[in-house]
């Protein structure tokens, strides 16, 4: 696979990862490229950083999805599906902002539009309004469309001591809006209601999450993963519990509501439905 940008560094066994300026004040070093989304059909998308791929049976077969062409300082840094409409997915990466496609993928436009650059680090569908979005821009904050991308609100400047790499949107009960935002970072999970009142920390991790994922059929249950080890949360972020290991780095996590899928580094994709036994 040919190496795009001089940004672009590969680990042993071939796994992509970048280097990005921070969001906040330190440097996001090897902050690894890999996103995937579940639409919750059956259908997920993954992303290498290069290229998109789209399962539509779980993820035991994939096909390649077209998409723009990207150039020599651009990368995909997040994928993220409206399981309230199932033909809808965002991309978001560095030097191009955002692409939706509401045909599953066939056809894209470009709706950065108001946002302040083209460097997206992270980007999450809301949990159960189909055209609201959540991205993170480098050095600007977390930005909020409400209209699938035609318009989009500075929503919070940021957190001034971690860098963002992955966000997930949750309708667990006790916001003060419409549900609760949780962010991977290199200082670990943080979490707020997504009236933006309050970011905290999720205490409990032994350190850095690379992603973060919730149930969908129970919101308050949380999973991330710090390197190859998978935590869970029951209540929300509140505390944590090591449930599992998987033989890499995960740069990515799904949840389809039975099935919870990591993402590698090296591009492999893992399933359990516990967060303990893998395949």
């Amino acid at each position: 696979m040919k190496q795009r940008i001089g940004k672009l560094t590969r680990h042993a066994g071939g796994a992509i990862v970048a280097i990005f300026v921070s969001f906040g004040i330190a440097q996001a070093e090897d902050l690894a490229i890999g996103g995937l989304s579940d639409a919750g059909d059956g259908r997920l998308y993954k992303t290498d950083g290069l290229s998109l791929s789209r399962s539509d049976d779980g993820g035991e077969n994939w096909r390649d999805v077209s998409f723009p062409a990207l150039g020599e300082s651009e990368a995909i840094t997040a994928v993220a599906a409206s399981t309230e409409n199932a033909d809808q997915v965002h991309v978001a990466g560095k030097g191009f902002g955002v692409y939706r496609s509401t045909d599953a993928g066939e056809t894209w436009v470009n709706v950065t539009g108001e946002l302040p650059d083209n460097d997206a680090l992270a980007l999450t569908a809301h949990a159960t309004e189909a055209n609201t979005l959540y991205i993170v821009m480098a050095d600007e904050g977390i930005y909020r469309s409400q209209d699938a991308g035609e318009s989009w609100r500075l929503m919070h400047a940021g957190l001034s001591s971690a860098t963002i790499s992955a966000l997930t949107h949750t309708d667990m009960e006790g916001s003060m809006e419409t549900g609760w935002l949780l962010a991977a970072t290199d200082k670990g999970v943080y979490r707020t209601m997504d009236c933006f009142c309050l970011f905290e920390l999720a205490s409990g991790l032994p350190g850095g999450a690379t992603a973060v994922t919730h149930n969908p059929v129970t919101p308050a249950e949380i999973y991330t993963a710090v390197g190859g080890e998978i935590f869970r949360s029951a209540r929300g972020g509140e505390a944590w519990e090591h449930v599992g290991k998987v033989n890499g780095e995960v740069s990515a996590l799904s949840h389809s509501g039975d099935t919870l899928y990591a993402l590698l580094i090296d591009g492999n994709l893992l399933q359990s439905t516990n967060g303990s036994d893998w395949r």
